[in-house]
């Protein structure tokens, strides 16, 4: 026999809840000492219990558990017929979930579009840096080449100024590697060509911004946008499209260098 203290250790279940479990029948002890009042629990009890708790584990309610729990056992047509109707409920559960994420979705890319940020003119600066091919067919590729850069220019006692850009090179065919990972300087550098480490000027000039709600690896849409406003401007592009994830939220900041096209 087992105090209800060593039986709530080995039945996992409270002491609370074994008080209460015996007033509503559902797991009664094995003895109960009318001048103490003290609960014993045998071994039968313990089976009794890992029941219980397999039933409750599957979704299945005290009520339930008590109609099929007859003498302490089973009934397995009663079982059978509890679970076949919990099975169901969880099936009408499951497709009230993916209809009510399905119209979740459809809200957010409603909401998504009319929030839609629009291209806009602005004049970019001129800056200085350093750069390593990527190719962002690789996911960590990215990250790898950035501690590459950044461990070179610690190593030189360069001044490097966050965040990087990735850069896009969309005008020059001969160029193979038309991706690379950018880091600012604060002034012009030589690079290190033995480490695939190069220098880049990037001129001043006009240029064209949108913000891209997403990841670098998520932004084709965005970029269709921009190239649908710079050919309805009359634009051209001169450099690199430039991206730059902002550090305060899950969005890129794209933006490109233009020129006016004489028509």
């Amino acid at each position: 026999m087992y105090t209800i203290g060593q039986f709530a250790v080995i039945s996992q279940l409270s002491k609370k809840m074994l008080r209460f479990y015996d007033e509503i029948n559902l797991l009664k002890p094995a003895k109960v000492d009318w001048d103490t009042g003290y609960r014993y629990y045998d071994d039968n009890c313990v089976i009794i219990a890992q029941q219980i708790i397999i039933f409750k584990n599957c979704g299945l309610s005290l009520d339930e558990i008590k109609k099929i729990l007859v003498d302490n056992h089973p009934n397995q047509n009663c079982l059978y017929d509890v679970l076949i109707g919990r099975r169901k409920e969880i099936e009408r559960l499951s497709m009230n979930i993916d209809n009510s994420k399905a119209r979740l979705e459809q809200m957010i890319n409603d909401l998504s579009k009319e929030k839609k940020e629009e291209p806009e003119l602005i004049e970019l600066d001129s800056i200085f840096g350093i750069y390593k091919e990527v190719d962002l067919s690789d996911e960590n590729a990215v990250s790898e080449r950035l501690s590459e850069l950044y461990a070179w220019g610690i190593s030189s006692g360069m001044s490097l100024i966050p965040p990087h850009l990735i850069l896009h090179n969309m005008h020059d065919e001969n160029d193979e590697k038309e991706t690379k990972v950018f880091v600012k300087t604060s002034k012009p550098t030589e690079g290190d060509a033995l480490n695939g480490i190069f220098p880049l000027s990037l001129s001043e000039g006009k240029g064209v911004r949108i913000i891209h709600r997403g990841s670098f690896f998520s932004s084709g849409e965005t970029w269709k946008c921009l190239f649908q406003y710079i050919e309805k401007k009359h634009l051209s592009i001169i450099g690199y499209g430039r991206e730059t994830k902002n550090l305060m939220g899950p969005s890129v900041t794209i933006e490109i260098q233009v020129k006016e096209v004489l028509i």
